[in-house]
C-alpha cells in the first residue's frame, strides 16, 4: 500500500504490517466507508454495490467522491470543511478565509487557532486522496493541481450545501 500509493516517504509510526496500526492506512480505510465505497464485516473492508458500479467508470467514482467528501460531525466542522472547500477551490489559505467568515458566521473562540481546527476533517480527507507525500492537510502547500477542480465539484455537487 505504502509503494502503491506513494507513501514511502511519510512517517510512519509502527513496525507493523497491519494497515489498522498506521494513521494514513486507517484513515483511509475510514474515508471510503463514509464515501460508501465499501462496508466493514467482521473486521474486513466489503466492497458496496456502489463502488462495483463505479470501479469501470472513474468519472462517475470522481463525482461520487466528490458529492459526499466528509464534512465533520458537528456544526462547526460541518461549517468549517465549506470554508476549507471554499479556500480551495479559490486559492486562498484556508486559515485565513476560517479566521475571516467563522466568526462572520457566529462562531466564537477564546484562541482564533480554533477556526482553522473546524477545517481539519475535509483537510485530512483531501490528503489522505491526495495520497502523495507532499501533500499536508495543516498546512495550504503540497496540495495538487486538480484540487481546486475537485473543490469546486465538491460544493457544487454535495446536496448538503
Amino acid at each position: 500500500m505504502r509503494a502503491e500509493l506513494g507513501w514511502d516517504g511519510l512517517k510512519f509510526y509502527a513496525t507493523s504490517n497491519r494497515g489498522s496500526d498506521h494513521p494514513q492506512a486507517k484513515e483511509m480505510q475510514e474515508s471510503i466507508v463514509a464515501l460508501g465505497l465499501a462496508r466493514k464485516v467482521k473486521g474486513e473492508l466489503i466492497q458496496t454495490k456502489i463502488a462495483a458500479k463505479l470501479a469501470g467508470d472513474p468519472q462517475a467514482l470522481w463525482r461520487h467522491v466528490a458529492s459526499r467528501v466528509p464534512r465533520g460531525k458537528d456544526e462547526s466542522d460541518r461549517e468549517g470543511g465549506t470554508i476549507a472547500l471554499l479556500a480551495l477551490a479559490a486559492g486562498v489559505p484556508v486559515r485565513d478565509l476560517a479566521n475571516d467568515l467563522m466568526p462572520a458566521l457566529g462562531w466564537r473562540a477564546d484562541n482564533p487557532r480554533a477556526f482553522s481546527g473546524a477545517t481539519i476533517p475535509v483537510r485530512r480527507f483531501l490528503a489522505v486522496i491526495g495520497t502523495h507525500p507532499g501533500c499536508k492537510f495543516l498546512s495550504d502547500e503540497g496540495f495538487p493541481d486538480w484540487m481546486p477542480t475537485f473543490a469546486r465539484a465538491a460544493l457544487q455537487l454535495d446536496q448538503r450545501v
